[in-house]
């Protein structure tokens, strides 16, 4: 396939960088790379998380990659984006360039105007802000890009013929065609169509906040009867202002109010009237209500920024002021009839009655009900009512039958809103309940469940004694379920909100016992219904307070630099915030604290921030996601070690941005976006894709130390969780997260090549053997040696060493494979088992024999010191291999010194001449070494390199120690019967040939036993059986 062609142009794109920045010095431009040819970002990264510089964009450029540029929220750069010059008109001078098409513009501007964020963003008069039109173009301003100039996309024939042909030369290409010095704008400085869009947009928000506030007020009018409702409640802004909807049209409104010269201070649209004098908007009550005089235009609109109005219609005198000025101005009819509470201010304003005669807010006593109606109609005010007549009640009173009592449904909801702060999710439905400063969803039906009922009850008795006062209530009918069900249906229908308006404040406050940590401000505030938060920290905030017991548990279970990164870990989890895109996994074998630490978070985060799913069930179980919703924090200790064959769900998870799908079984699904962070602990990490974006958002933290055999303290964890305790490890946890804060990242931070390295390390040591030791061949190896290497290394890094059979299976399951070949003796034939295409490379070989060894001296040595070479023996010491010098972890300790000669070892005289068979021992071969001589020993490191050498037993002049000769013999039977065993060699025909194939594998006993002994105790064997 061939590559694309290079059509950008560098040089173009290098002037416009100049012209953005001439007489700006301090403004770096976000810059980022987009595809060849195209517009979208480069695949596999975030380009908010891909930004370049000049240089490194400028390179890209040449290489045909295009360049996008951005304003974002921490600079002061506004593009205009114009798709349609004839829709806009002009624009304000400044410099510009062409689009692919070379009809549209990117106008490119400075703003001081701040930036339109937060809560009410929308009704901000900035240029700092994104406005989209129809098909006119944008405004992109945060976080929104446009293709500089210099990029190339090609266009299609159809967009060719509709470029004008003078242009058509330059089509596909983004190009300066203003090249001006960049302008200043404001927001009143934008082109008109931008500022009606933005205009239209509030519009619709405002009259959708507006009905949803209406249409919770006409349940509240329902039921004050349906049978004598005003058609006032009926009204809307079109019946009172004689306008229809016309967005872009505006008209005078209440010009003797206002003091308005233009004439041009309202319009309307959404069924709303908005006043731009104000910057409020209106329904038909709260316009008639500054019609009427009961308030001004300011306080009856509901404002631009988000918020109520201040007029309450639900007082009887504003209810009866804007009732008879509607009825007045012909607005309802003659007949209409007068509202409940409006009747109620006729009642208290002649007198008539006390506020406790009225019972649920709007009901009269029938006799004072009928003489309000008949003092009303003296004073010429037609209420639109009849006169109650109480001959049928007390028909039925006479007959002995009380009066049936029916509590409507909403009655009971409206109490509980009024007396309860509520929200519901728009999605799932799910009901949150305020108590003890937080918003809970967990048991909040079962608790209102119980509360409906003890409503439902109080109310029937209240009715019950309103309409029998001659029968005494023996029984009250308990509410069904169904009747519950409409109650709660009535609640989540008038106090749903969506999942994105309550995250702006998880995101500024840490919700504790005692008050909210505003993360802004680093200060304590005091808790308030009015922030929905869903998440409390069971924690009281003292910044006085200290916690020497977790200090003193932090300094025994980690390294020193790792004591600040649980720290931040923790601050970390206090928090909704997933911007790091971190997962934290703590390891290491048997009792190390790992649990503990993980209880003691659980305590700081709380159980109900806390859910408990491991990484495996996560992926593989679509019910388990739902689960962290609401959280802060997953933590699950001693994850199983099986393999994760995918791991799109972690990545989502750890994301932060991404919508995950949750589902709840027999509910409905929803989409959150996770604020769980993701803790795990394991003895052995289980094996992950070979995937960067897999291992770059893990860190990972070991906990080195073991506290079995009797140094475990088993009441440890009940002593951290002391509260005092927990207030101070609070503290620590705030200075992590400040920290975290302004390094922009946790400390021990390590590149994703370095984490990758340590993860495989602990989840497949095996696999990382092979990738760190071996590479492909056209020779096989021996299975034997291969397996004695691998051995070798697990001790150097302090793995647990995988016997040989099981070694064999985990390789097959890497992928490789092995045969077993019939080889020759001089007296036998033996089977070999060989591994196919591996050979151990010459590095790891460096690194592994000169590995820290206790046991004996290092097995390089001079090459013309070759017996004692052979006997494992050194002579002068060769300077260490260069791979060793730059692989630090597996050489620290890796320098073999000796102690001055004036020195004498205490343990000296209790070392016993013997022939070394210890794992510890130079690798491949078995020798000799003597009393204080002896070499390699940790405790006789000095700073000079190993010189002294002893006296080989060959060039010794007296042999005369028969004691010592016989335990050599000993010792060399038991090494020529695990010779015959691992070879599985049964009988033999030839001493000899076998006695030499036996002083190839053991060279150094030939040198302490003559040849003859040797073949003497050979034949012996022979004779007495091989078992």
């Amino acid at each position: 396939m061939s590559l694309p062609a290079v059509n950008t142009d560098p040089e173009e794109f290098k002037k416009f960088h100049q012209l953005l920045t001439k007489g700006n010095p301090d403004y770096q431009p976000f810059y980022f790379p987009l595809v060849k040819n195209g517009k979208d970002p480069l695949p596999g990264i975030s380009w908010k998380k891909n930004r370049k510089t000049f240089s490194e964009a400028y390179s890209l450029m040449r290489e045909g990659f295009n360049i996008g540029i951005a304003g974002t929220d921490k600079d002061n750069l506004c593009i205009v984006d114009i798709d349609n010059l004839e829709a806009v008109g002009g624009a304000k001078t400044t410099l510009t360039v062409k689009s692919r098409k070379q009809i549209g513009r990117h106008c490119f501007y400075f703003t001081k105007d701040e930036p339109a964020q937060g809560e009410g963003a929308i009704f901000k008069n900035s240029a700092k802000q994104n406005i989209a039109t129809e098909n006119a173009g944008e405004v992109r301003s945060n976080w929104q890009y446009v293709v500089c100039s210099g990029s190339f996309v090609p266009c299609s024939e159809e967009e060719i013929r509709r470029i004008p042909e003078e242009d058509r030369i330059h089509a596909g290409k983004y190009r300066l065609c203003l090249e001006s010095e960049v302008s200043n704008i404001t927001y009143e400085e934008l082109p008109e169509i931008y500022r009606t869009t933005l205009e239209e947009r509030r519009a619709t928000e405002i009259a959708a906040s507006i009905k949803k506030i209406e249409k919770r007020q006409c349940k509240s009018w329902e039921r004050q009867g349906q049978k004598n409702r005003s058609a006032l409640f009926d009204l809307d802004i079109h019946d009172v202002t004689g306008r229809s909807n016309q967005p872009g049209k505006r008209f005078e409104m209440f010009a003797e109010l206002h003091g308005s010269e233009t004439g041009k201070n309202a319009s309307i649209s959404g069924d709303v009237l908005h006043c731009w004098r104000h910057n409020v908007s209106h329904n038909a009550i709260t316009y008639l209500a500054v019609a009427s005089g009961v308030s001004t235009c300011s306080q009856a609109g509901f404002p631009h920024g988000g918020g109520s109005s201040r007029v309450d219609v639900e007082d009887p005198y504003t209810q009866f002021t804007i009732w008879k000025y509607a009825k007045d101005h012909g607005y309802i009819p003659k007949s209409d009839p007068i509202p409940s509470k409006a009747l109620i201010y006729c009642a208290l304003n002649r007198e008539l009655c006390t506020k406790e005669e009225i019972t649920d807010g709007w009901k009269l006593p029938v006799s004072i009900y009928n003489r309000v109606l008949e003092d009303c109609k003296k004073e010429g005010i037609e209420t639109g009512r009849e006169p109650i007549k109480e001959k049928k009640r007390k028909q039925k009173i006479r007959e002995g039958k009380p009066e049936k009592i029916n509590v409507p449904f909403d009655v009971v909801a409206e109490h509980i809103l009024e007396n309860a702060h509520i929200f519901s999710m728009r999605d799932n439905k799910q009901i949150y309940l305020y108590k003890d400063g937080v918003y809970k969803n967990e048991d909040t039906e079962a608790l209102l469940d119980t509360e409906i009922r003890n409503v439902h009850n109080e109310y029937y008795a209240k009715y019950w004694n309103e309409a029998n006062p001659g029968f005494p209530l023996t029984h009250v009918p308990k509410a069904t379920a169904k009747y519950v069900s409409e109650v709660l249906a009535y609640i989540r229908a008038y106090t749903h909100i969506t999942r994105d308006s309550i995250e702006e404040n998880q995101d500024r406050y840490i919700n504790l016992k005692n008050g909210l940590f505003n993360l802004e401000t680093w200060e304590l505030e005091p808790h308030t219904p009015e922030i929905k938060l869903i998440r409390q920290i069971p924690v009281f905030y003292n910044e006085d307070a200290k916690c020497p017991q977790i200090s003193k548990f932090l300094h025994d279970v980690v390294a020193e630099p790792d004591i600040d990164l649980l720290c931040e870990i923790a601050g970390y989890c206090l928090t909704t915030d997933c911007s790091h895109q971190k997962a934290f996994m703590l390891y290491g074998v048997g009792s190390n604290g790992k649990s503990v630490f993980l209880a003691l978070l659980e305590a700081l985060v709380g159980g109900e921030n806390t859910s408990a799913e491991s990484l495996q069930r996560l992926e593989f179980d679509k019910y388990r996601t739902a689960k962290l919703y609401g959280k802060l924090v997953n933590i699950c200790g001693d994850i199983p070690d099986s393999k994760m064959h995918k791991s799109e769900v972690f990545k989502k998870l750890t994301s932060g941005l991404d919508l995950i799908d949750g589902e709840n079984k027999y509910q409905d699904s929803f989409h959150f976006r996770n604020t769980a962070k993701l803790v795990f602990s394991a003895n052995v990490l289980p094996e992950g894709k070979k995937d960067k974006a897999y291992y770059r958002r893990w860190v990972l933290v070991q906990f080195p130390n073991n506290f079995e055999g009797g140094k475990e303290d088993k009441t440890l964890i009940t002593k951290l969780k002391d509260p005092e305790e927990l207030s101070g490890f609070l503290n620590l946890a705030l200075q992590g997260l400040k920290r975290l804060k302004e390094n922009g990242k946790f400390s021990n931070d390590k590149s994703v090549e370095d984490t990758q390295r340590e993860y495989e390390f602990n989840s497949n040591p095996i696999a990382a053997f092979m990738d760190e030791c071996t590479r492909g061949s056209q020779e096989d190896i021996d299975a034997i040696l291969f397996h004695s290497t691998y051995v070798l290394w697990a001790e150097v890094n302090n793995k647990r060493v995988t016997p040989y059979n099981q070694f064999g299976k985990e390789l097959k399951k890497l992928g490789y494979e092995n045969y077993r070949n019939n080889e020759p003796r001089s007296n036998c034939t033996k089977k070999v088992t060989y591994w196919c295409n591996i050979e151990i490379t010459q590095e790891a070989l460096d690194r592994l024999n000169w590995k820290k060894d206790t046991q004996a001296c290092p097995f390089f040595s001079l090459a013309t010191d070759v017996e004692k070479m052979q006997l494992g023996q050194a002579g002068q010491a060769l300077p260490l291999p260069q791979t060793c010098l730059v692989n630090k972890p597996y050489c620290h300790s890796c320098v073999f010194n000796t102690k001055s000669a004036n020195t004498k070892d205490e343990n000296a005289n209790k070392i016993e001449n013997s022939l070394t068979n210890n794992l510890e021992a130079c690798p491949k071969m078995h020798f000799f070494d003597s009393m204080s001589d002896r070499t390699g020993s940790q405790d006789r490191y000095v700073d000079e390199p190993v010189l002294k050498q002893k006296k080989l037993i060959s060039e010794q002049q007296n042999e005369e120690h028969s004691a010592k000769n016989l335990e050599y013999i000993r010792s060399f039977r038991a090494d020529l019967k695990r010779l015959m065993s691992d070879g599985h060699i049964y009988s033999v025909d030839n001493i000899p040939s076998l006695l030499d194939e036996f002083n190839r594998r053991y060279p150094g006993y030939k040198q302490v036993l003559r040849y003859q002994t040797l073949l003497d105790e050979a034949e012996r064997l022979c004779k007495w059986g091989w078992e």
